[in-house]
């Protein structure tokens, strides 16, 4: 591997470069010219659905995408206008990496096959063909920071790209918490539940939600009714998700 100090690009071995594939589990390599696909992590392929990279390779940005929202959500309105967003980007963002021969650093969100909401910092690097010094192809990689998300965020995000009592029933899905609720919580409640995380007070509560202490009463009340456990149970489980 050459890593040249004057610029920010890689010139890899084509065995080095499939084993980096198979160990970083968001990463990905496509033609530079033709934009398909020509490997792709098998972790990455089961989060987009696919039963195996080979079904990958040879697909554009725009065949993946189709197909992993397709099968997930259909026609939905909000997810088409998040599709045709990302391929935009995406393939604008390769081209910028393709000219400038420059790594392009990027945050964008996905969805893996169940639809749960993945936040991403992604790389694009230049692959550099040791004979020609043009960009052949494209290495990819992500980091996922959704846990680097609040769960008011996180309820946030999943409110933007979903009707609001789906919204909250992907979150509680997400937190493996929907288990625990007989009838979807509203958002006031989710929100109290959320808070209650930090400390079960009513007072407290009340006071991070600028809500009266009677109120909050109420609607923890409301809380318990749609329960199968008891509340201090799910508190319980609710402070073992690794969210800020």
């Amino acid at each position: 591997m050459d890593h040249s100090p004057e610029r920010d690009q890689l010139v890899f071995s084509e065995d080095f470069l499939f084993d980096l594939i198979n160990t970083h589990p968001l990463s990905s390599i496509k033609d530079a010219q033709t934009k398909k696909y020509i490997q792709m992590n098998y972790l990455w392929a089961e989060n987009l659905g696919f039963d195996s990279t080979e079904e990958l390779i040879g697909l554009t940005v725009d065949d993946i995408t189709y197909k992993e929202q397709s099968r997930i959500w259909g026609a939905k309105d909000i997810f088409i206008h998040l599709r045709d967003e990302q391929q935009k980007k995406i393939k604008r963002l390769d081209d910028q990496t393709k000219i400038s021969k420059e790594c392009v650093n990027f945050d964008h969100i996905l969805f893996d096959s169940e639809g749960f909401l993945i936040l991403e910092e992604t790389r694009k690097i230049p692959i550099i063909s040791f004979k020609t010094e043009k960009v052949v192809a494209i290495f990819t990689y992500g980091q996922n920071t959704t846990l680097q998300l609040s769960l008011f965020n996180l309820l946030d995000l999943y409110k933007k790209y979903y009707p609001e009592t789906q919204a909250i029933k992907q979150l509680l899905r997400y937190l493996r918490l929907d288990k625990y609720f007989t009838e979807t919580p509203t958002l006031t409640e989710m929100r109290l539940l959320i808070t209650m995380r930090q400390d079960p007070r009513h007072k407290c509560a009340a006071k991070a939600l600028g809500l009266a202490v009677g109120t909050v009463e109420v609607y923890a009340h409301k809380l318990r009714d749609k329960l199968t456990t008891d509340l201090n149970n799910v508190l319980a489980g609710l402070r073992t998700i690794p969210h800020v």
